[in-house]
């Protein structure tokens, strides 16, 4: 950091270096570099001989002016060898320079001399003396003694160099040079080439390009070849020469051009092959030396540039997937295969190596076994080699075999004995990590599940956070940000969440996307993500919604891609891509694609020519065949693939770094938000739509309220054990915008509340989608749900739904039910006016408590009802008299009711004109009851209930009212016992029970009525008391609340005979107040009791101070 510190004036320090006698060469050559990382513009060196001649200076325009920073080496040459050289360091501003201990070096005759740090330099300088010795022979800063060698600038320059002291610098650049009429129009090979920019003022210039040092002392023959490109009207120079003594100097002409020799931009390359062989033995350095014609008509080109050497006696070289494993390697690498990665325990994971002979004689494997691994017992060889020798030219093979017993990081060493003089044995080190298995995955389905990325896990922030770290759920292949800056957003609100889940927003330009020309990933204006490890092609699921509508034209996506070939920086498009993604199709809309592209060639499958668009959540799905010779395209489980494209160029990627929202030589690009990424290392089995693939998509779209198939065919979804939870065949006709809430643990689900997210709309609101269903209650998003709602879903229930499609703007229909059907001689028709859209719930895998029912009240057109909407509910689609309702409540533009879904229900929304009918309900003693679901607790201080009952003559040990499960473990029972008396009793620990002294008689109507007060129960008996009894109090019970029976969900106990004038009441009546209303029906009067015959005006009005609101219940 700079210090703004008032300058203070110091004198001239001197440091000397303490000398001893020297014996000198004539000459020796000098390199000054320098490293300034912040405040360059204050910092100059010069360079003086020892008679006190300025050689040099170095700065960057010592103005002082800028926080900037400053790299360079200047050569000085060779130098006449003697004591006292001596540089001079300054810092305009007087504080010492910023950085490190190496912010100059000088080194002579290849020794450094001076590292200093200028830390206590300042305006007047810092003198520092070194001596000039060592011999004038250049400095290789890298050297190449493997072969074959090529450099195709594709991720830079390599080991290249651009000479310090010509005129300019060859210039990088894929497609044409800016200038039109000179350059090429494109690389040789690949995307990448090296040109001279001649633009004004960069006539007769010189562009010296040096290469890194190649030892030939052992070839016997060696080849230079590239490929250059010379078309311009004022076209200059091309020369390539020779060094020997490190680069220093290049006396050498090996081949040299002048003048235009292509002629257009489109011609093709020239091929140069350049002989060696004179030069084998010796190290040598080539340079390309461009000199610039009189005009801008003279961009010179190169490229693909190769060295070969052949070498005396046998030379060994293995490579893990074709790269090649350098001996004594001791940094495992994915790269090259060394680096198996992580692998589940008592997994195993092989991988195949080859043995090569580089050399002209036969190379011989000497040991015993040929190929020998020491370290971790997870490592073994599975396979030797066939041979013990291998000739020239030719290679064997050998399969190392990974299998770990415990978690964590082990090593081996594999060695190969062999006659290579110099590289025996042949050592290199591999690697891999032992993970647990998996307990969980996506529809439970672990099996070579490699990838998990999901907006529900691995992500520690709050709504508008920035992402820095997503983290897999997999195999800890995180996602991380490469810059800070380039972070996307995590989104959990109810406008950008996909059915109330989160998601990683990314916000890039899509249209025109931008090549990263120089692979630095660096960009701050654009967000992505990347991971090390993690993509495998075999099968791919990625839960996306645009932020825009995706269509041939709109531009492009880089969604989730990968890098087929980790060795080389290239515009590689493996993976996943929206629009003209993969460049190898014509009016591509969602595509894949492997690995680069050129003149159309390369793998890719696409939906093309459809007119499909896509706005919306979905899930994109990519795979293997099932000969994993070509991939397959999926979009909500439908297959969109159009077109193939070059098939025999088809291959897998296995484990590669990836990008989420860019691809390796494309800026970022993905408007959009993703929820979920999945990658699997097999193809999912699908031999039918219980088993992996159908497990993983069910998962996914109940999680993200997706229609699986066509909406309205669609198809089976399932749980993770591939326990059908809704059947497409028995649901035929309701198969619209399915949805769903459920749990299930071996998938990490827990979704509380959905809605489809089918948006179709028309000009009065939404025609998809608009059911929305919710545990208890609907809460602005799912984890709210999650973490405030204090019901909870077991695993494996679901409550799935769709629709039958029926258009919204049909005319209201009237049903007629007979509410006495099955009754002879009794007839009570109503009528309900309702919506045509009927919606199927089914319940599956146990007892799901009340849920939220929420749709909004434009959905239900041409109905005006006089009072409240109300929600249908029927066993049948017909609406027989199993029809139950609950009336709507507002809530915004939505209605909502509460209800406790049972098995399979039908319901529709409307309204019912009142019927006021004179009569008790018959039950049958069979399975005639009424169900008030989790109702009616009784209130533990006091309490009053009561009925009217004529009870049949099979009604003994019945249920009249009850709240309590079938084993009775737990609630309360209001009851006729088995010898024909009243009881009541509830569980709170221990039964509480009260029963009465006398036997009700059957086919007579009596009341039956028990008032609690103060832990004292009183019996009546048509207002007579009868018992009573000291009982503690009552608890609460979720159970439901029958009348004629008892037992949710396995209804019990029911009774035969008549009930009318059910009353539950939160207070204690007392005796004159239940006398007064036992013989009559109650209202509500100004929100107090009165009865409906003896009216409150009278003068002894017992219940008037009665609120309506402790009425609990009456029916």
């Amino acid at each position: 950091m700079k210090k703004f510190n008032a300058p203070v004036r110091i004198g001239m320090s001197i440091l000397f270096l303490s000398l001893s006698l020297h014996t000198f060469s004539q000459t020796s050559y000098v390199d000054v570099t320098v490293n300034w990382p912040n405040w360059s513009s204050e910092n100059r060196v010069e360079v003086y001989n020892p008679s006190g001649t300025l050689i040099s200076t170095i700065d960057n325009g010592y103005s002082g002016c800028c926080n900037n920073s400053y790299s360079t080496t200047v050569s000085l040459g060779c130098l006449t060898d003697a004591a006292n050289y001596y540089i001079i360091m300054y810092d305009t501003y007087g504080d010492g320079w910023n950085g490190g201990a190496a912010n100059v070096t000088v080194t002579s005759g290849g020794t450094t001399v001076i590292t200093n740090s200028g830390a206590g330099t300042n305006s007047t300088g810092t003198t520092i003396f070194f001596n000039v010795s060592g011999g004038c022979s250049g400095t290789c800063s890298s050297t190449v003694a493997t072969f074959p060698y090529s450099e195709d600038f594709e991720t830079g320059i390599g080991a290249w160099t651009q000479d310090t002291t010509d005129n300019a610098d060859w210039t990088r650049q894929t497609n044409g040079t800016p200038s039109g009429p000179t350059g090429p129009s494109g690389a040789n090979g690949g995307s990448y080439y090296l040109f001279t920019e001649s633009s004004n003022p960069n006539f007769n210039y010189t562009f010296n390009l040096k290469s890194p040092c190649f030892d030939l002392t052992s070839a016997t023959s060696s080849q230079f070849s590239f490929y250059y490109h010379m078309y311009g009207g004022d076209m200059g120079t091309l020369n390539v020469e020779l060094s020997t003594d490190n680069g220093l100097t290049f006396p050498t002409s090996l081949w040299s051009q002048t003048g235009q020799v292509q002629t257009s931009n489109g011609d093709a390359w020239n091929l140069v092959n350049i002989d060696l062989t004179p030069y084998v033995g010796q190290t040598i350095t080539i340079r390309f030396r461009g000199v610039t014609g009189s005009s801008w008509r003279s961009d010179m080109a190169i490229d693909d540039i190769s060295l070969t050497a052949t070498t005396s006696g046998p030379e060994i070289n293995i490579q893990g997937n074709t790269t090649t494993i350098i001996d004594g390697d001791t940094t495992p690498s994915a790269t090259d295969d060394t680096d198996y990665g992580s692998l589940a325990v008592a997994s195993t994971l092989d991988r195949t190596f080859t043995i090569q002979n580089l050399g002209t004689t036969n190379l011989n494997l000497t040991g015993t076994p040929i190929v020998n691994i020491s370290g971790d017992a997870a490592f073994t060889i599975l396979t030797q080699p066939t041979g013990a020798t291998i000739t020239a030219s030719g290679s064997l093979t050998f399969v190392a075999r990974f299998s770990p017993t415990v978690n964590g990081t082990v090593q081996a060493i594999i060695s190969i004995d062999n006659d290579d003089s110099n590289e025996n044995p042949y050592n290199f080190t591999i690697q891999g990590k032992g993970v647990a298995p998996l307990t969980e995955g996506p529809g439970g389905v672990t099996a070579d599940l490699e990838l998990w990325l999901k907006g529900t896990d691995g992500l520690s922030y709050t709504n508008g956070q920035s992402v820095s770290t997503w983290l897999d759920q997999g195999r800890g292949a995180n996602a991380t940000v490469n810059t800070v800056g380039q972070e996307p957003t995590y989104k959990d609100n109810i406008t950008d969440n996909i059915n109330f889940n989160p998601v990683v927003d990314f916000d890039n330009s899509y249209n025109p996307v931008p090549i990263d020309g120089d692979f630095s990933f660096d960009d701050t204006t654009t967000q992505f993500l990347e991971g090390t490890n993690g993509l495998y092609t075999q099968d791919i699921f990625v839960v996306i919604i645009p932020d825009t509508t995706v269509n041939p034209s709109f531009g492009s996506m880089d969604v989730f891609c990968g890098d087929e070939n980790p060795g080389t920086n290239e515009t590689d498009a493996t993976g996943i891509g929206l629009g003209a993604y993969s460049v190898r199709f014509s009016g591509e809309i969602i595509s894949y694609a492997v690995g680069t592209t050129s003149s159309g060639n390369g793998y890719g499958v696409a939906e093309t020519g459809t007119g499909n668009t896509y706005n919306n959540a979905g899930i994109i799905n990519t795979r293997n065949n099932s000969g994993a010779t070509q991939q397959e395209l999926y979009y909500n489980a439908r297959n969109i693939e159009t077109t193939q494209n070059d098939m025999p160029d088809f291959s897998n990627v296995n484990d590669s770094r990836y990008w989420i929202g860019r691809s390796e030589g494309w800026e970022a690009s993905t408007d959009a938000r993703i929820a979920e990424i999945i990658t699997f290392s097999t193809r999912k089995d699908d031999t039918d739509l219980t088993t992996e693939r159908n497990r993983i998509q069910s998962y996914l779209a109940v999680k993200y309220g997706i229609t699986l198939g066509v909406n309205g065919t669609s198809q089976d979804y399932v749980n993770s054990e591939g326990t059908v939870i809704w059947d497409q065949s028995a649901n035929a006709g309701y198969n619209y915008d399915i949805a769903g809430i459920g749990r299930d643990d071996a998938s990490s689900l827990n979704q509380k509340q959905s809605s489809s997210v089918n948006n179709a709309t028309d000009g009065t609101g939404p025609i998809e989608g608009i059911l929305t269903i919710g545990l208890t209650d609907i809460y602005n998003t799912n984890n709210l749900n999650k973490s405030t709602n204090p019901n909870t879903l077991n695993d494996k229930e679901f409550l799935m739904w769709g629709n039958n499609g029926a258009d919204l703007n049909l005319a209201a229909s009237t049903v007629t039910v007979d509410m006495s059907a099955g009754i002879t001689g009794l007839t009570t028709n109503v009528t309900f006016t309702a919506m045509q859209r009927i919606w199927k719930v089914v319940e599956n895998g146990g007892d799901i408590s009340t849920v939220k029912v929420s749709i909004p009240q434009s959905a239900i057109r041409n109905i005006t009802p006089p009072g409240n909407y109300l929600m249908f509910i029927s066993d049948t689609p017909i609406f027989d008299p199993t029809a139950d309702y609950r009336i709507l409540s507002a809530n915004g533009t939505n209605l909502e009711t509460s209800y406790d879904f049972d098995g399979t229900k039908y319901i529709t929304f409307g309204y019912a004109p009142q019927v006021n009918v004179v009569r008790s309900i018959n039950f049958d003693g069979v399975v005639d009851y009424i169900d008030m679901e989790d109702a009616l607790n009784l209130n533990t201080t006091n309490f009053t209930i009561s009925a009217w009952i004529k009870r049949g003559a099979s009604s003994a040990n019945t249920s009249i009212l009850s709240k309590r499960d079938a084993a009775y473990t737990e609630g309360y029972d209001f009851k006729i016992n088995n010898t024909g008396r009243f009881e009541m009793s509830w569980k709170n620990g221990t039964t509480q029970t009260i029963t009465s002294d006398v036997v009700i008689p059957t086919d007579e109507w009596h009341q039956v009525a028990v008032i609690y007060s103060g832990a004292t129960a009183n019996l009546y008996i048509d207002g007579v008391l009868d018992k009573t009894a000291a009982l503690s109090a009552p608890i609460a019970t979720t159970q439901s609340f029958f009348i004629a029976a008892a037992g949710k969900n396995t209804p019990t106990a029911f009774y035969e005979g008549n009930i009318d004038e059910v009353r539950v009441w939160d207070t204690a009546l007392s005796v004159n107040q239940l006398h007064y209303i036992m013989n009559q029906e109650i209202e509500d009067t100004s929100n107090f009791v009165d009865g409906s015959t003896i009216p409150q005006a009278i003068t002894n009005n017992e219940v008037s101070s009665i609120p309506w609101a402790s009425l609990a219940g009456y029916y």
